[in-house]
C-alpha cells in the first residue's frame, strides 16, 4: 500500500539524492511517481496556482518533479547513513535524535545559512550531544563531522 505522506521533489533534489546513492532503491521499489502538473488551492478562498511541465519545466525535463513516499525516503536515507557509518565514512550515527537547537556561523541564519551549522541534539530521549560543522558531499561521504 502507498504511504499517506509524500513529498514533491524537484529535479535538483532528485539529482542530489541520486548522487548520494539513495534514489535508485526508491525507483527499484516503485515508491516514486513523476508528476507533470500540480494545482494548489488557497485554504478557504477561491485562489489557486497551477503549474504544468509544458509551461514551467526546463526543456530537457519531461516532468515538474517526482512524488516520493516519506517512509520510503527516510528508510533509504537511514540505510545509506548506516552503510556510511559501517564503512567509517560517517563519524557517528545518532538515532533516534531530536534537534534541540541549531546555530550557524556569524555569516549565516536559518533563513540564509552561509556555512556549516552546529546542532544540539537530544539522543534517544535521554542524553544530549553536539554535532558541529557537519557537511555532506555529493558522493555520500560525511566530512568535518564531530560529535561531542
Amino acid at each position: 500500500n502507498p504511504a499517506p505522506r509524500v513529498s514533491a521533489m524537484p529535479p535538483a533534489s532528485v539529482a542530489f539524492l541520486d548522487s548520494l546513492g539513495v534514489w535508485a532503491p526508491l525507483v527499484e521499489a516503485g515508491r516514486i511517481k513523476p508528476y507533470d502538473a500540480m494545482q494548489i488551492w488557497e485554504w478557504g478562498g477561491n485562489g489557486f496556482v497551477h503549474f504544468d511541465a509544458h509551461n514551467h519545466a526546463k526543456p530537457e525535463q519531461s516532468c515538474l518533479g517526482t512524488i516520493v513516499e516519506h517512509t520510503a525516503l527516510q528508510s533509504a536515507l537511514f540505510e545509506k547513513a548506516t552503510a556510511l557509518e559501517a564503512e567509517g565514512r560517517l563519524t557517528r550515527l545518532m538515532c533516534p535524535a531530536q534537534v534541540k537547537a541549531m546555530a550557524f556561523d556569524d555569516a549565516g541564519s536559518p533563513a540564509q545559512p552561509a556555512g556549516p551549522a552546529t546542532l544540539d541534539l537530544e539522543i534517544g530521549g535521554g542524553g544530549g550531544a553536539s554535532l558541529g560543522g557537519a557537511r555532506m558531499h555529493g558522493d555520500g561521504a560525511a566530512v568535518g563531522a564531530g560529535a561531542g
